[in-house]
């Protein structure tokens, strides 16, 4: 396979912003050339590449919302789990290991200091099956 990417007109150098982001997308086709399960860049607040079923979504609604005294409404893929539903250090440690027990699953530290949305949650919760 040959890939060809041009990130500065010929007869200049590229920008550091260029070459920052030339680094990062070549991290992630390493990445996905070498992961057993399709790979892709894990970065912060990015933890699912794809999102959790609404089945699953829909499993862990009522424990998150117990879990954080919310009203189960708030809690969508998108919201933000500290900054939109209040979450602390804690909260995140126990949501996590609700998700755990809920799914049969462990879910690893480095997946879970990727966590940032509902959907990241259930996303780790379900692909750690």
């Amino acid at each position: 396979m040959t890939l060809s990417l041009n990130i500065a007109a010929p007869g200049t150098r590229p920008s550091r912003a260029s070459a920052a982001l030339l680094a990062l997308f070549l991290l992630a086709a390493a990445d996905l050339a070498t992961s057993p399960h399709g790979g892709g860049l894990l970065l912060p607040g990015h933890a699912a590449a794809q999102t959790a079923p609404a089945d699953m979504l829909e499993r862990a609604r009522p424990i998150i919302a117990e879990l954080m005294g919310i009203d189960a409404a708030q809690i969508v893929p998108q919201a933000r789990l500290a900054e939109d539903l209040g979450a602390d250090e804690l909260d995140l440690v126990e949501l996590v290991m609700a998700m755990e027990e809920e799914f049969g699953v462990e879910i690893s530290d480095d997946r879970m200091d990727a966590i940032v949305t509902v959907d990241d949650l259930v996303a780790a919760a379900t692909s750690s099956r």
